[in-house]
């Protein structure tokens, strides 16, 4: 470092060598081979080549010579196929290394170009500044420089992927340079492994070791264990919120493996990507273009230099969606079927609509939003029936003074679903969220109702004394202007309603004026919600609310042909996955999933109305042993 009394000179070392281009006359070897021909093949430049290759640094050839005679020659030397993209002619070399850079997808400063002619040295200089550059005497010290350390590589399997990319790029230049056409005859086919604590090590290399790929850059420690305990930790805090996956790919060149790793946090309306990262081995393929769009175009800070885009309007129509299994193909064709999914409900559904994704043609997913520290709570029955009767002048203007916009409360996807369309709808909210009906109406069936929830209060807003519900306030970080406002209409709340037991007759009727809306060629699966909960002690606690419910939606489906349920206690293997309140686990969630894909497969398969009668009420650990999900249980494969 240099200091002077204006100015502060900072030198930086040149980073690690990752690609050779190497001059052949006077520089590989002696002698001139167009001229008197080669003097001296010096063995000990074979040598390091071979040996860069097994540290997983390239070598290539930039000379001016003809094709076929240097070909030859380093045939019989068995070294030719060490080189990649090697540029054989008699052109200037300036523009032949930018392409070779082009076409090995690499960072010019990560490149070292070696010359013995000035000339040459000057004009890649020129052509591509950032390229490291030396003259041949650098030759005999390379192998003791720091930069080409490289990482143990004596399979060769980075020599063996640049190889691929070599064959690929000749196959493009058959299609005319066309990148489009080329990637639609690649046969690009793209499954997602969510599964991630199986590959662990992997999504921590993908993390901390990508770098032109990797476009959150939200690093891991270092320190190996300590990068699996904090990704374990990342991965399985908020798994309601939470869905991440590795990226595997394979064409007709080869299978490239585990190349990308996401993770995704969706909590109401906050829907962004925490890493983003892929292997340069699938660069140019339009894999992270592709994902970005399937999992729903989250919010995607793009931190640091990186080779794409995935935030532009880049249409990839080239990639397949794969499963791991003959089941989950069958999943797929069943789905395809499906015109659109109309997913109404609230995080549970959130989870299942990321897994939908890879295999809808359409979501358009209604989900619980924060409007004004007021929960809107799209996954409850009290709430729909609401919407699909209509609000009068009155009931209007009783909300708008509880904080909601009246347009809240609709039932929109009953009248958009259409034939071939399938409603997913969870009704969670109301074995959670109390229920609340003017005063002096709570009879078996009182003419409205509605739920009201404020962010960060969990307790009952009518019947709790107002001293703790002004402590709990006080708790939620709000300034002393929210609080006042929020009170507000906690005192119109508790001076013009009482709180509601929701029972049998009264939910099922709701439910039955609600699926008598349903087009008849439209399909519904409901899912039946959690029995049991994890209360604030942690304590493992009976839901009696969702019973009643529970037995209302089992009444009220019975015998009809175009509806399903999906029992999520089916799903959970023991009290341990309760994570907090009605919330499971991440891999609870998935089995969740499959189980919406087998009940939607069991309709659209048995389009000439076969009735399956609802899974009976399962035990504390056991799954239904009847029902459509038994009959396709076999061809689900569960999350390990």
């Amino acid at each position: 470092m240099l200091e002077t009394d204006k100015f502060l000179v900072r030198w930086t070392l040149p980073e690690a060598v990752r690609l050779v281009i190497w001059d052949l006359d006077e520089t590989f070897w002696k002698g001139t081979l167009s001229e008197e021909g080669i003097s001296d093949y010096i063995s000990e430049n074979h040598d390091i080549i071979v040996t860069l290759a097994e540290r997983g640094i390239m070598s290539s050839i930039c000379s001016k010579n003809d094709f076929e005679q240097v070909k030859d020659i380093l045939e019989e030397k068995e070294l030719w196929d060490y080189f990649i993209f090697p540029s054989i002619n008699w052109e200037s070399k300036g523009p032949r290394v930018k392409e070779i850079i082009e076409l090995v997808q690499l960072r010019p400063a990560s490149i070292m170009f070696i010359d013995d002619n000035p000339g040459n040295r000057g004009e890649v200089a020129r052509y591509c500044p950032d390229v490291q550059i030396e003259n041949e005497h650098f030759v005999e010290k390379m192998l003791d420089d720091p930069r080409f350390a490289g990482k143990e590589d004596f399979d060769l399997s980075r020599l063996n992927q640049y190889k691929v990319l070599e064959k690929k790029s000749s196959d493009k230049q058959n299609t005319g340079n066309d990148n489009s056409s080329f990637l639609r005859q690649s046969g690009i086919v793209v499954e997602i492994e969510h599964n991630v604590e199986g590959n662990i090590e992997r999504a921590v290399e993908l993390i901390n070791r990508t770098n032109q790929l990797n476009f959150t850059k939200n690093r891991l420690p270092e320190d190996h264990q300590q990068a699996i305990a904090e990704l374990k930790k990342q991965i399985t805090d908020l798994p309601y919120a939470r869905t991440v996956g590795l990226v595997k790919v394979k064409d007709n060149y080869g299978d490239y493996g585990i190349c990308g790793f996401y993770l995704c946090e969706q909590i109401h309306e906050w829907f962004v990507l925490k890493h983003f990262c892929f292997s340069c081995r699938i660069l140019g393929m339009g894999v992270e273009h592709w994902l970005y769009n399937k999992i729903g175009r989250p919010y995607l800070h793009i931190e640091g230099e990186v080779l794409s885009n995935p935030l532009d309007d880049t249409e990839v129509d080239w990639i397949n969606n794969a499963a791991s299994d003959t089941g989950q193909n069958d999943f797929a064709t069943a789905i395809s079927k499906v015109n659109n999914i109309y997913i109404r409900g609230g995080c549970d559904l959130d989870a299942v609509g990321h897994y939908l994704r890879y295999v809808a043609n359409s979501i358009v997913s209604d989900t619980n939003i924060v409007r004004d520290e007021n929960l809107i709570r799209r996954d409850s029955l009290t709430n729909i029936y609401d919407g699909l009767v209509g609000l009068t002048a009155e009931q209007k203007e009783t909300v708008s003074a509880l904080g909601f916009d009246p347009a809240y409360f609709h039932a929109d996807f009953l009248k958009k679903a259409k034939d071939d369309d399938v409603i997913l709808l969870s009704l969670a909210a109301d074995t959670t969220v109390p229920t609340y009906v003017p005063v002096g109406t709570a009879s078996d069936d009182p003419k409205f109702a509605l739920l009201m929830q404020i962010r960060g209060i969990f307790l009952d807003l009518v019947s709790t004394s107002a001293e703790t519900l002004r402590e709990n306030m006080r708790h939620v970080n709000w300034d002393d202007e929210l609080q006042d406002r929020c009170w507000n209409r906690v005192e119109y709340l508790r001076s013009r309603f009482e709180s509601f037991q929701i029972t049998v007759p009264y939910y099922r009727k709701k439910l039955d004026a609600v699926l008598s809306q349903m087009h008849s060629g439209a399909r519904m699966v409901i899912i039946l919600p959690s029995f049991k909960h994890r209360d604030n002690s942690g304590q493992i606690v009976v839901n009696e609310r969702a019973n009643a419910v529970r037995q209302a939606v089992l009444e009220s489906v019975k015998n009809r042909r175009n509806v399903r349920t999906v029992d999520i206690m089916s799903t959970v293997d023991n009290d341990a996955d309760f994570v907090d309140g009605d919330h499971i686990t991440r891999q609870a969630y998935f089995r969740l999933y499959e189980q919406v894909v087998a009940a939607i497969m069991h309709m659209v398969e048995n389009a000439d109305g076969e009735i399956i009668e609802p899974a009976s009420e399962p035990s504390d650990n056991d799954e239904p042993k009847s029902g459509f999900f038994g009959k396709f249980r076999s061809k689900i494969k569960l999350f390990s």
